[in-house]
């Protein structure tokens, strides 16, 4: 399936975490490797970026130029409008601890933020896990994780998805009173053996689970039952993230990462090369944000 498209930043290293802050209409990203955050206008066109001194891995909008972020070993807030550093309030910082950094996240709406891990020792598979930052503390989910990424809550607030990137699969959690996976919530494979490394994802407002599958060069739309539904063909091998938003016609933000084996050519089939980041009009997508407008 073919979708309209337009590039709005290119020479990205490793662009991830995709939004939409709600609170300006302003769209944001990161790229992990090279410690950047940036936003970008629809009304102006224009792509403003800044260094942040603790890494950044992924973002959560709190107001129009209040951020909450992970950082590579941190967990903190920000203004996008201070460029200094002391901008950087921590919330919460790891102490000797040096073979692992955060990498996925997700803002709950009751303000606990679920954070995953990606293992940096190259030891084994199993050494990613999940955790629960919430009143100022960080507790950690024993769940074994090859790569945890792309998180996502259904809108019923019923069932909490992560993508192990490692293992080629979703894990799903039912969950009881709270918006966010605890132990005593039921854990299970959601869907296995996805083409390429499931990595970010969003969930649109039938309760379709979308997956940026890394290394495949797609979106892929699983029904709640697990059923693939539909791809788009991004074109990017590495395609790292996605985001529902709403910037004129286009209704998804996509992140992708630099892919030194990637041809330099673009086609209407495959849009974008690595390291862009672009947003995709795809036909027919509901989402929580065109369904309030509805």
């Amino acid at each position: 399936m073919r979708s309209n498209f337009k590039i709005i930043s290119s020479g990205h290293s490793l662009a991830e975490s995709p939004g939409i802050n709600r609170f300006n209409g302003k769209l944001f990203w990161v790229d992990i490797d090279e410690d950047r955050f940036f936003e970008y206008s629809p009304e102006s066109n224009q792509v403003f970026s800044r260094k942040m001194s603790k890494g950044i891995t992924s973002v959560h909008a709190l107001g129009a130029s209040v951020y909450l972020a992970t950082g590579r070993t941190s967990i903190y807030r920000f203004d996008s409008q201070n460029e200094d550093s002391s901008a950087e309030k921590a919330l919460w910082e790891s102490t000797g601890e040096n073979d692992w950094r955060f990498n996925d996240s997700i803002l709950c709406p009751s303000g606990a933020l679920v954070v995953g891990t990606k293992d940096l020792s190259n030891a084994s598979v199993k050494h990613a896990r999940i955790g629960v930052f919430l009143d100022q503390k960080l507790s950690w989910l024993e769940i074994p994780f090859g790569l945890a990424n792309g998180m996502s809550l259904d809108l019923e607030r019923k069932r909490f998805y992560c993508s192990d990137s490692t293992a080629g699969s979703i894990l799903v959690w039912e969950l009881g009173s709270r918006d966010y996976p605890t132990a005593k919530d039921a854990c299970s494979e959601f869907v296995g053996q996805i083409l390429g490394e499931p990595d970010g994802m969003e969930i649109d407002a039938e309760g379709n689970i979308w997956v940026a599958c890394w290394g495949a060069g797609k979106l892929t739309c699983f029904s709640p039952n697990g059923e693939e539904l539909r791809t788009i063909e991004v074109g990017a091998e590495l395609v790292s993230s996605l985001a529902f938003v709403r910037s004129g016609s286009y209704n998804c933000l996509v992140t992708t990462a630099t892919s030194s084996e990637e041809v330099d050519v673009q086609s209407s089939t495959y849009p974008l090369r690595g390291g862009q980041v672009g947003l995709f009009e795809i036909e027919e997508l509901r989402t929580s944000l065109n369904v309030k407008d509805s």
